[in-house]
């Protein structure tokens, strides 16, 4: 790896770590609604999966990746506005952070961590191989851990 990377590297793990600690901060400070859900720790997990992805590929974060939002190219303004449930988010105030995707940087909002967003995984994937694309499995951040997410190529 060349110096360069390594910068470039580095300063993904500080946005999103200064962006998840202000998000923190905020919500204890009472000015958001609904939970926070940190990654921080799993910074390396986010930066290093989503890093080298190409602009067609399809993230599916779960509620503690939002780092994965912004090393996708989710613009953290809109991203922002998303968590504070403004109409210049991702859901147009409808829905909170937790569910919101931004599908023209090919993250696919996650609607929970359990059963429903799996069908909604496998719905993606046999269209993607229909389509003869390549689809596969990722490492995610979730309660502290790696665990397994999921992500496909369009």
């Amino acid at each position: 790896m060349t110096e360069q990377k390594d910068r470039e590297l580095y300063r993904w793990l500080r946005l999103i770590r200064e962006f998840e600690g202000r998000v923190s901060a905020l919500d204890k400070q009472g000015k958001l609604m609904g939970g926070v859900y940190s990654g921080k720790g799993q910074e390396a997990v986010t930066v290093g999966f989503c890093h080298d992805l190409r602009w067609d590929d399809w993230i599916f974060p779960l509620h503690r990746d939002l780092g994965a939002f912004l090393v996708k190219g989710a613009d953290p303004k809109r991203l922002m506005a998303q968590i504070f449930g403004r109409r210049d988010g991702f859901a147009k105030g409808k829905d909170s952070y937790l569910h919101g995707g931004d599908l023209s940087n090919g993250i696919f909002g996650a609607t929970s961590m359990l059963r429903r967003p799996c069908r909604s995984r496998r719905g993606w994937r046999t269209s993607s191989r229909s389509e003869r694309k390549t689809a596969w499995r990722s490492p995610s951040s979730a309660r502290g851990r790696a665990a397994v997410g999921t992500c496909t190529r369009r």
